[in-house]
């Protein structure tokens, strides 16, 4: 018989969103996962808004490219 050959399991690295990262407020209340995201959304005018904000900037990257 050949060599056996043994896999390694992958070593499954935990994702960060850095949306959901800890946030301090302004009363010193430390707030984080959905919350904390919640709140990050809310300051940029909601998702639509990021949505607008980022296809806007894409667009313009895009037509310097161009």
């Amino acid at each position: 018989m050949g060599k056996v050959v043994k896999l390694k399991p992958k070593q499954v690295t935990a994702k960060r969103d850095p949306w959901c990262s800890p946030l301090t407020l302004a009363d010193g209340t430390q707030i984080s996962g959905g919350a904390a995201r919640e709140k990050r959304l809310k300051a940029v005018g909601g998702v639509e808004e990021l949505l607008r904000q980022t296809l806007a900037n894409a667009s313009h990257i895009a037509s310097k490219t161009g």
